[in-house]
């Protein structure tokens, strides 16, 4: 969460119950944006786990050439 964000909702939450409804909405917020990096995440770990398979393959294949 940004800091102005966590500004804000420590402002909010200093208000008390009447603020709820704003402080639920700066999570919701919160939560897309992490899910949104997540889903980037994963797919560079699945780029990353392609290109060492590949390694490993073309390993085995040079230990086995030069026996």
């Amino acid at each position: 969460m940004p800091l102005v964000e966590m500004i804000a909702y420590a402002e909010l939450r200093a208000k008390g119950t009447s603020t709820l409804s704003a402080r639920r909405y700066l999570l919701m917020a919160h939560r897309k944006r992490v899910k949104a990096h997540v889903a980037l995440l994963q797919e560079s770990l699945a780029v990353l786990d392609k290109k060492i398979s590949t390694y490993a393959v073309e390993l085995r294949k040079n230990k086995t050439n030069e026996s």
